[in-house]
C-alpha cells in the first residue's frame, strides 16, 4: 500500500499498476490461503532462522552472480555443455562456497545495499 504513491510520484506507472494488482488480488480476489501463499512466495530464507528473508528476485541475482563467476572462470573451455554442467552444479557449489567462507572467516560483500560489512583475513 505504501509504495504506490511513491511509484506514481516518481513516474513509474508500470510499478504502480503492478502494486495495485497485487493488492487487489491479496485483499479481494484470492482466497485467504492463496493470498498468504502469494505473499510469502515472494521471499526466500536461504540461511535459516527468523528475520533472514530476502526477496526472491534478490536471491536469483545472487545465484546469477555465482553462475557468472563460475562460467567466467571456465576460460577457453566455455561450451554450451560446460555451461549447462556449471548451472546444474550451482546448488552444491553455493553450499561449498558458503562453507568455505565460514571456515576461513572471509565475508564477501553480497550486495552493496544488503551487506556493508567486509572482513577479509
Amino acid at each position: 500500500e505504501v509504495p504506490i504513491p511513491f511509484f506514481r510520484a516518481a513516474g513509474h506507472k508500470n510499478y504502480c499498476i503492478e502494486a495495485f494488482h497485487l493488492l487487489m488480488q491479496y485483499y479481494y480476489t484470492l482466497t485467504p490461503r492463496c493470498a498468504e501463499q502469494m505473499l510469502w512466495g515472494r521471499f526466500v530464507n536461504s540461511v535459516g532462522g527468523p528475520g533472514h528473508n530476502i526477496s526472491g528476485d534478490l536471491h536469483m541475482e545472487h545465484l546469477n552472480r555465482i553462475l557468472k563467476d563460475t562460467v567466467s572462470h571456465l576460460g577457453a573451455n566455455k561450451t554450451p555443455k560446460s555451461i549447462v554442467r556449471a548451472a546444474k552444479a550451482l546448488g552444491p557449489l553455493k553450499d561449498i562456497l558458503a562453507e568455505f567462507d565460514k571456515i576461513t572467516g572471509v565475508w564477501l560483500q553480497a550486495s552493496i545495499v544488503e551487506d556493508q560489512r567486509k572482513k577479509i583475513s
